[in-house]
Parts: C-alpha cells; sequence; structure tokens
C-alpha cells in the first residue's frame, strides 16, 4: 500500500522534531511554581469554590513581563478592581500551603523581586464593593449588579 515500487505513495508523515521545538520536557511540573490565592472570607465573599484564582505551572510565563511584584499587584488589582494601595501580598517562604493566619507569611512589598510560590491576596475591608467574577477557562471577566452600581 506505501511501498513506492509498486507505485504507491509513501504515508505521509510529520517531520520528528526534538521535545524543545515542540513542548519543553519541563513545562509539565507536579507542583505549579507560582499559585495566588484569595483568603477564605473572601473566597466566600464572591461565591467563588475555589481560594486559587491564578495558578502557573511555570514561573516563566509570568517573570518575562517584569522582575517585581509590582505586576503581581497591578494583575491582582486589575482582575479584583481594587487600587494596589487597598490590597497586600503575601508569600510563602517554602511553598507550603499555610492557613490564612499563619505566621510563616511574609508580607510582599511592591518594590521586592518576584519569585516564585504560593501567595496569598489580602483585600482590604474598605476597598469598596467587589465584582462578581466570572471565570472561564483562562479568562478573567467581571461585572457589577445593578445593586453595586
Amino acid at each position: 500500500m506505501d511501498d513506492p515500487e509498486e507505485g504507491n505513495p509513501p504515508a505521509k508523515r510529520r517531520k520528528k522534531a526534538s521535545n524543545t521545538e515542540v513542548l519543553r520536557e519541563d513545562v509539565f511540573t507536579s507542583r505549579p511554581e507560582l499559585t495566588i490565592r484569595l483568603t477564605k472570607q473572601t473566597t466566600q465573599t464572591l461565591g467563588l469554590k475555589d481560594v486559587s484564582f491564578l495558578i502557573l505551572e511555570k514561573f516563566d510565563y509570568i517573570s518575562f513581563n517584569s522582575s517585581s511584584s509590582s505586576y503581581l499587584y497591578y494583575l491582582c488589582s486589575s482582575i479584583f478592581e481594587v487600587v494596589s494601595s487597598k490590597i497586600n501580598l503575601l508569600h510563602s517562604k517554602d511553598s507550603k500551603c499555610l492557613a490564612d493566619d499563619s505566621d510563616e507569611w511574609t508580607i510582599v512589598e511592591i518594590t521586592d523581586e518576584l519569585i516564585s510560590g504560593d501567595y496569598l491576596l489580602i483585600i482590604d475591608e474598605d476597598a469598596g464593593t467587589l465584582p462578581i467574577l466570572i471565570l472561564r477557562s483562562f479568562m478573567f471577566t467581571s461585572c457589577r449588579t445593578q445593586s453595586q452600581i
């Protein structure tokens, strides 16, 4: 059937490529390299099922934009429509899943270098009414109900 001697053309096959050309082998890790989550209280207030709202397998996916933690503050501020002065990010030094009130969290300053690990977003109570978030596969959209306008 695929024999060129019989006049049949060989079967079509894609060219062999190295893993670095198609998909690097180190793309998928056993644990995400960067996670940002909300406090359980904020998660309940927003009616979300999961505390994590940003999970990245590779730290490079976010660090290529900026090497400063100000970028994380910018992202969180944009997603939740809260000025950055009304939010705080905490970081887990050992990338452990810590309780919201754990003393092991360290405060992240806007001027700090961006590092991988687990982050906890705390939104100040006086930040105003948070938008209702509709999360759909890697896309964040927000809307406000008529009573919030």
